[in-house]
């Protein structure tokens, strides 16, 4: 066996032990099924997407341990920061929905998911979650045009950023205290 084969079979087996756990979750599959019809995407599939962007240690499961949630968060405000980063994903292929759309159709779930957080484990001034990308992903939902998320996102961090990079930035604002 080849290390790309065996880093292969560990991808899927994680993904297989994600979607496990995500379709125990009621909320994190009605969010899915209803993004997907809103969408006109297949559930499966979008189900299959949310797993694989899906963070360590995920935010379905309902007993993370705290440092496992402080880790969790972070990798899930980095992946679905990217994921959204990159609106021409959507917008270049909403036509027929490739693999890049429903990647981008799963950040917005998670991104969905996660917005209960905020407040909770995630601060008020994440930039991820601030109000004018929250208004750009309806915005979204409504007219299926993803590029003012981007725009949103671009501003918030821009903002935010003064002398760090992007990651840092959303690092440090969005992750839980210690």
């Amino acid at each position: 066996m080849t290390t790309t084969h065996i880093t292969k079979e560990i991808r899927e087996e994680t993904i297989q032990i994600r979607l496990e756990y995500l379709r125990a979750n009621n909320v994190a599959m009605r969010l899915i099924h209803g993004i997907a019809v809103i969408l006109g995407l297949d559930p499966q599939t979008l189900e299959q997407y949310v797993a694989e962007l899906s963070p360590y240690c995920t935010l379905l499961l309902d007993h993370c341990l705290k440092n496992d949630i402080k880790l969790s968060i972070e990798d899930a405000v980095e992946r679905i920061y990217v994921a959204l980063f990159d609106t021409d994903a959507w917008d270049a292929y909403s036509s027929s929905p490739g693999p890049s759309a429903y990647r981008f159709a799963a950040a917005v779930v998670l991104w969905l998911y996660m917005y209960e957080l905020v407040g909770g484990y995630i601060p008020r001034n994440c930039p991820l979650f601030d109000r004018r990308v929250a208004a750009a992903v309806v915005d979204y939902l409504v007219t299926k045009v993803a590029y003012p998320i981007g725009e949103a996102l671009h501003e918030v961090v821009h903002e935010a950023r003064k002398r760090q990079s992007e990651k840092e930035v959303l690092l440090h604002l969005c992750s839980p205290s210690s």
